[in-house]
């Protein structure tokens, strides 16, 4: 039986699986799984960057995911097999490039029951400039050989995307049950097409034989280039390595004629280092009863819009909309600026809203997000609010 759904749960059961493979400061794709190129072609760790390739260009891939399951007991003589399918937005901003690194920010987006899109995780990423998390450099691509081995393929074939022919290399890697694919432009480097396939196979305690699988296929969708009004600003004064502060707020859910459900929230941001053009963040979430293990890797600079900062030149930019995604729907707006902080607003036009509200020092002090929500099992609306204030 297959429920196709929104990417919610899927998407962040798939990415949590990236995040498993990836190790620390290895090169992404934009699923979120490790890219194996720099491994087998080590050369990309030393490349530069295809021209192309600047700060404040968004790659946006349509991605199409599926899980499958079955189960089996020694005594039956059919599995019964579930699974799930869904579709979203993958987005990949360029943060900065400095020093032969690549700092990238992905966002996940997936439909919800209202039509508009909702982002349901991030993260960031610093690879090597040579090898990107949408992009290769092509002098390297351009010199590596067809080849047919029991764990890697490499064919140079050609690839038509959006009504246009290219000259592409495609490669096929092979590891147990994990498979990868990627298809890149010969001539750009730019990173067309992407799959990721993983097969599982456990026993459950009643003693059942439980065979699961993620699968997802990314096709490129769009790239194009982000007008940020203050993307010449520097880093913040006060940013250092080891510095630390925290947030605390609350979740408040209520649906019509029901009583409002609250829980707190709260999280501790940590600079994990800081470079000229962007700093590596680190968000760790937590309640009452201490951390959680879930952390999440971010970037910030100033070609990123809703970081955890902005330069202080971003303090000047006058009211008004600064940015509309086509692919998203959504919308970043400047709602009030001066000497004291900005307020950002980001809105996907349908039923989500968030305000970012930065103090004069340029770091995130307030975040208040509105959503709005219908039951999946009786037909009536309601609200989630979600804030978090800075705690010191």
């Amino acid at each position: 039986m297959t429920a196709k759904y929104g990417l919610y749960g899927l998407y962040v059961a798939l990415i949590c699986f990236a995040m498993i493979l990836t190790a620390s400061g290895a090169a992404t794709l934009p699923s979120g799984s490790e890219n194996p190129m720099p491994i087998r072609y080590p050369e990309l760790n030393k490349a530069t960057a295809p021209e192309w390739v600047t700060e404040g260009l968004r790659a946006t891939y349509y991605m199409l995911a599926s899980t499958s399951e079955s189960e089996g007991g020694i005594n039956e003589n059919k599995d019964v097999g579930s699974g799930s399918t869904g579709n979203g937005l993958i987005q990949i901003d360029v943060v900065a490039m400095e020093n032969g690194m690549a700092a990238t920010y992905t966002e996940a987006y997936a439909p919800d029951l209202y039509g508009g899109m909702r982002k349901v995780n991030s993260y960031g990423s610093v690879v090597p400039a040579g090898i990107g998390d949408f992009w290769c450099n092509p002098l390297v691509l351009q010199k590596i050989p067809v080849k047919v081995s029991d764990d890697l393929m490499v064919q140079r074939i050609p690839f038509t995307i959006e009504g246009k022919d290219f000259q592409a290399i495609r490669f096929d890697f092979k590891t147990g049950t994990f498979e990868m694919a990627m298809v890149y432009d010969l001539d750009s480097g730019l990173l067309f097409y992407h799959t990721v396939d993983y097969a599982s196979e456990g026993e459950w305690n009643t003693g059942v034989v439980k065979n699961s699988g993620n699968h997802a296929k990314l096709q490129l969708r769009n790239l194009r280039r982000l007008e940020i009004p203050w993307r010449d600003g520097n880093l913040p004064s006060w940013l250092a390595q080891g510095q630390t502060w925290s947030y605390q707020g609350q979740s408040m859910q209520q649906f019509q004629g029901t009583q409002p459900m609250i829980s707190a929230l709260a999280s501790k941001v940590t600079v994990q280092a800081v470079h000229k053009k962007f700093a590596e963040i680190r968000e760790d979430p937590y309640s009452l009863n201490g951390a959680t293990a879930i952390y999440f890797n971010a970037v910030c600079g100033a070609s990123r819009l809703m970081g955890d900062f902005v330069p202080l030149n971003a303090l000047s930019v006058s009211p008004r909309v600064v940015d509309t995604d086509p692919d998203t729907g959504m919308q970043i707006s400047v709602v009030r600026s001066g000497e004291d902080g900005l307020i950002l607003e980001r809105t996907n036009q349908v039923d989500f809203k968030e305000d970012f509200a930065y103090d004069s020092t340029g770091k995130l002090s307030q975040m208040e997000q509105h959503y709005q929500e219908r039951s999946l099992t009786a037909n009536f609306a309601g609200e989630k609010v979600i804030t978090m204030q800075l705690a010191g």
